[in-house]
């Protein structure tokens, strides 16, 4: 709590305080000085019996103090983290299911190829990981189609590098590093929203956990090398094909990466050394400096 309403908080009890005084005050000298009805000689013996009377000793003051109850101790910050989960489906595709926990963040990069020079005169985070996002590096996970493709727009760092289509799933970023997958256009980006960076990569296909009617339209699904449709695809739907499909994930922020899609193409390493094509960056919040406190058990004035 902070001075401000401190402050008025004991000037109302003081003032509570004061009233209940002065009430108090006026109530006991109605009490020792009411209108006399009884004869004067009622009076005096009244009087004297009053002095014969021995005064009660006052009750003994007692005083009790009270301790403060302690501070609830900070709750510790959730572990940074990614889950793999492996399914095995019915038909016997193999499903590999990547959940990111805990404080993390999501960059969107630029790929040197696509967007490519569009992109790399405007924007930052460019076609490897390296520096300070080296160490801050929790996972990594491919983009979406070539731009060529006509499959959605794309936005990186607030620069619209291809115009944002309504109806199309996208996967927004805001400035804080939070993402969310939406529709754009639908509820999507909310009123007010500081919107970031945006990749956007065909219609939805699954929306509120069903198909789409655009989902029975094979042709959305993208086209696939050989023209089979069990292929390698990443979730919204981002990019397909083994050769592009990839998420490389380290067990600790800044540790060894690992490939995690079985048949994966490239090695886990393929974003630190740069790549081609757009992709994000998973990262954990940075380092403490040892001895600080975090945020929230810093005083505030």
């Amino acid at each position: 709590m902070n001075g401000s309403m401190i402050r008025p908080t004991f000037l109302a009890a003081s003032a509570l305080a004061m009233a209940c005084a002065v009430a108090a005050c006026g109530g006991a000298s109605a009490a020792a000085h009411p209108p006399s009805t009884a004869s004067p000689a009622a009076v005096t013996q009244s009087a004297a019996s009053a002095r014969s009377t021995p005064k009660a000793d006052p009750a003994p003051v007692t005083r009790s103090t009270t301790t403060p109850a302690p501070l609830p101790r900070p709750r510790p910050r959730p572990r940074p983290r990614v889950s793999i989960t492996r399914v095995r489906s019915a038909d016997g595709a193999l499903v590999t299911v990547a959940i990111f926990l805990g404080p993390v963040r999501y960059v969107l990069h630029n790929g040197s190829a696509d967007p490519g020079p569009a992109a790399s005169r405007l924007v930052r985070a460019a076609p490897a990981v390296a520096g300070a996002e080296r160490r801050q590096l929790l996972a990594a996970f491919n983009g979406g189609f070539k731009l060529s493709a006509d499959a959605g727009g794309y936005m990186q760092e607030e620069h619209v590098i291809s115009p944002l289509r309504p109806g199309f799933a996208s996967l927004v970023i805001d400035r804080s590093g939070q993402a969310r997958i939406g529709v754009w256009g639908r509820g999507l980006p909310a009123p007010g929203e500081a919107v970031y960076s945006v990749r956007q990569n065909l219609q939805s296909l699954v929306q509120n956990g069903r198909p789409t009617a655009a989902s029975a339209d094979w042709a959305m699904w993208g086209a696939t090398l050989g023209g089979g449709a069990y292929v390698a695809r990443s979730a919204m739907e981002l990019d397909i094909n083994p050769e592009w499909v990839q998420v490389d994930a380290a067990g600790t922020p800044g540790g060894a990466l690992t490939a995690e899609i079985s048949g994966q193409y490239h090695p886990s390493d393929q974003y630190l050394s740069g790549w081609t094509r757009d992709f994000f960056a998973v990262l954990a919040p940075p380092a403490r400096p040892p001895g600080t406190l975090p945020p929230s058990a810093r005083i505030r004035p």
